[in-house]
């Protein structure tokens, strides 16, 4: 009997798809039949991964490209990392080799489907689009005269992309301070490793300045076609349109009561509420930071189950929240525990702080007592910290960027 597709055993044809160079391709074959349509969804994640990683900015419903890779695999690959010592120091590794680095690792450590792409497209389309005109309007660049040397946010999409990001590959930091009783919850990454996270995955000529961290190669290589200054861009945003005001508004227009009138004003480390807890963890959610701002958008057009999935999870986190005791002060403000980071004294941490510390070495993180002796003064600790962040324990070699 002649050998056709109709009777070639199925994992013979699945092996085809392991010789397919991009996600093009994979396209282009399932179209040709209902059989390759069909075995499509047995490909395995490692291989979408690849195929994904290998397909650049071909798809450009998926662009800025790298950083939509890593969206719906973040969460996974620090909850990967997270677990052991050598793992820690291979996300550190990759973060050296940039934003491709990072997803290199997340494509092998945490790799993607195909049905999350599509979710992630449309995500895209429904929450990151709409917010990306909004801040656009906001705080972008009005003005294409190149002689026009005004701060802005440059690429809306992408820094809202790395807020998304940074909320889920810091996911256990941000819930540590209203979750550390709970015996499963890991201990988080320290934080050199969210300063890393800026620095190269996020880069800025002032990062690299204001820090002392030589620029590399690799950034230098990127010179005109990415924005070489992604921290400023973030700082724009976070004055001008990513205000603790405006999920404020979201989650008072979604669940009535939810937090007092002053909930979202005068943010400091000496005076944390419950409700400014919420808010903070609200707004370093990852993507559903961001779904919370098109909520009421969404629920108006017809999408309640959405919305109502979302109110849902708003309820348990204010429940997990009042749960917790408060200190015994007037201002009713409750305690971040006991640090658990081996340079920094607070537990309560955000994208803003962090982007404050790394663009202009001024955030406001403590570095704890012990950590000042040991290396003979406050200056000389945050000397040794900002070394931290440029040294890599794997060494200096990314194939990726050769």
């Amino acid at each position: 009997m002649a050998r056709t597709l109709t009777n070639i055993p199925e994992e013979l044809i699945l092996r085809i798809f392991a010789h397919l160079d991009r996600l093009d391709d994979y396209y282009s074959l399932i179209l040709t039949s209902k059989l390759f349509h069909r075995i499509s969804h047995d490909v395995s994640p490692s291989d979408i991964s690849r195929l994904a990683l290998n397909t650049g900015n071909f798809l450009p419903g998926l662009r800025p490209y790298q950083h939509t890779l890593l969206l719906p695999s973040a969460r996974r690959l620090a909850d990967w990392a997270v677990q052991r010592k050598d793992r820690r120091d291979q996300l550190a590794h990759a973060m050296h080799g940039g934003i491709d680095g990072l997803v290199a690792l997340a494509m092998a450590k945490a790799p993607i489907t195909l049905d999350e792409i599509r979710q992630t497209w449309r995500w895209k389309q429904e929450i990151l689009n709409p917010l990306s005109e909004e801040l656009n309007q906001a705080c972008g660049r009005l003005s294409t005269d190149p002689e026009e040397y005004m701060t802005v946010c440059e690429t809306p999409s992408l820094t809202l992309l790395i807020w998304a990001i940074y909320g889920e590959l810091f996911h256990h930091s941000i819930s540590y301070i209203y979750s550390s009783h709970e015996h499963e919850h890991p201990i988080p990454f320290d934080s050199v490793m969210r300063f890393k996270f800026l620095v190269y995955c996020m880069p800025d000529v002032n990062a690299f300045n204001y820090m002392g961290v030589e620029t590399p190669t690799w950034f230098e290589s990127m010179a005109g076609s990415v924005d070489g200054f992604q921290q400023l861009s973030l700082n724009h945003a976070t004055r001008e349109y990513l205000e603790p005001a405006l999920w404020g508004h979201q989650l008072r227009e979604l669940i009535p009561g939810i937090l007092d009138d002053d909930g979202d004003q005068d943010w400091n480390f000496e005076y944390l509420t419950k409700e400014r807890l919420l808010l903070s963890a609200v707004m370093g959610s990852g993507t559903r930071a961001l779904d919370v701002l098109q909520a009421t958008s969404l629920r108006r057009q017809q999408n309640p189950e959405w919305s109502e999935d979302l109110i849902v999870w708003l309820g348990q986190l204010r429940q997990k929240i009042d749960s917790l005791p408060l200190m015994e002060s007037e201002a009713g403000d409750i305690s971040s525990g006991p640090p658990y980071d081996p340079w920094f004294e607070e537990n309560w941490v955000t994208l803003a702080w962090d982007k404050s510390t790394t663009l202009w070495d001024a955030g406001p993180y403590t570095l704890r007592e012990e950590v000042c002796k040991q290396y003979g003064g406050e200056e000389e600790a945050w000397d040794a910290a900002k070394r931290a962040i440029g040294e890599d324990l794997l060494g200096s070699q990314h194939p990726e960027h050769k």
